[in-house]
């Protein structure tokens, strides 16, 4: 899944994102209980073949979700998820659903997938 590595690669590489996250921000799958808002969480879910044949899988569609929290709400995840979308699209990534919710402590979510076939 050189897809995922490089798309983290390309997040954890971008001045724009790490000036909003801060350089140690992204997590994969869980953020510690202290950390700096905003912080994003990052994990793959689902890896599925999308084109086979012949009993041989071809390519791979792979969805990666992040998470955006913040205690500021949209004021502050707005600019992360579209240094994030920037990203993800200029390596040929598309967007797929978008969702926001809020958590205990007035921790805003927004939840944002990605997909690519590999």
């Amino acid at each position: 899944m050189d897809a995922i590595k490089n798309a983290i690669a390309a997040l954890r590489a971008d001045t724009d994102l790490t000036d909003l996250i801060g350089a140690n921000n992204l997590y994969h799958q869980r953020a510690p209980k202290v950390c700096k808002y905003p912080a994003v969480i990052y994990s793959l879910v689902s890896s599925n073949p999308s084109l086979s044949g012949d009993n041989t899988k071809l390519y791979n569609r792979i969805r990666i979700r992040f998470h955006i929290l913040t205690k500021a709400g949209s004021a502050s995840y707005n600019p992360v998820t579209a240094a994030i979308t920037k990203i993800m699209t200029a390596n040929n990534w598309v967007e797929g659903e978008t969702v926001e919710m809020m958590e205990d402590d007035d921790i805003f979510v927004r939840v944002i997938d990605f997909i690519i076939q590999e």
